[in-house]
């Protein structure tokens, strides 16, 4: 049975202005240094065309937090977008990865669910790397996904006991695309830190396209390089969710 041992507020969005007021979509990392990062969306509202990400530590086992910088671009070759999500994870002490999703808002009336099409914004899968844990970032790199389309990231990013990296990602389609959904939950492998990613790796996906294993979440599982995949499941041509599914399997 879980106890509260402590409180810590980390981020007090009432009392910022207006474009900073809602803070969702939180991840928190613990560093080799004893230091906790939090990452989290920070906008206006959620889902906001203007949405950026927002960084904490604390010191102090989490009883209290301060604000870092993050300076991370928002506007990629001239296309202005949203960043979505801040997942951290330590590759070696002081080397942290940033991971984050941009959506295209060259149009900022466009929400990010098409009601018509139920596809999503154009999106890439970005890497940002701090060398000093965390007191400043390398630029934007974006992460190769192939030909998969209406991508975002979906939870945790993981390491593991032999130092690889496993990044949890989901596929759809996109905004304008009338053809039906192809969902699928993905992972990228890294297994140098973040210089060097696999190709897309299929975790769960339902062979006649009637149910979408969505918001992955990825944990370490009880053995080497064993991990567990949690889905939101959910049943498109009975319109209704079904009983949380996971995969068991192991990294090579």
């Amino acid at each position: 049975m879980l106890a509260i041992e402590d409180r810590g507020l980390i981020f007090d969005a009432s009392s910022q202005p207006p474009e900073r007021r809602i803070a969702y979509f939180t991840s928190l990392c613990q560093l080799a240094s004893g230091d906790l990062l939090c990452g989290f969306q920070n906008g206006p509202s959620k889902h906001s065309p203007d949405s950026k990400i927002g960084l904490c530590r604390s010191r102090d086992g989490g009883r209290t937090w301060t604000e870092l910088p993050a300076p991370f671009e928002h506007v990629l070759d001239g296309v202005p977008g949203s960043l979505s999500g801040a997942e951290l994870v330590e590759a070696s002490p002081g080397k942290l990865l940033l991971f984050a999703t941009w959506f295209d808002r060259s149009d900022p009336a466009r929400p990010l669910f098409d009601p018509e099409t139920e596809g999503i914004l154009k999106s890439k899968q970005l890497l940002a790397i701090s060398r000093d844990g965390g007191d400043s970032w390398g630029r934007w790199r974006e992460l190769e996904t192939g030909e998969l389309r209406g991508t975002a990231l979906t939870g945790p990013a993981v390491r593991f006991s032999d130092g690889q990296i496993a990044f949890a990602f989901e596929s759809f389609k996109e905004f304008d695309d009338p053809r039906p959904a192809r969902h699928g939950a993905w992972l990228l492998v890294t297994g140098d830190g973040g210089e060097n990613f696999s190709p897309p790796l299929l975790l769960a996906q339902d062979p006649r396209h009637e149910v979408y294993y969505w918001d992955q979440r990825l944990c370490v599982g009880p053995s080497e390089n064993e991990f567990v995949a949690l889905f939101w499941t959910h049943d498109l041509a009975q319109k209704r969710d079904l009983t949380v599914h996971l995969r068991c399997g192991k990294l090579v």
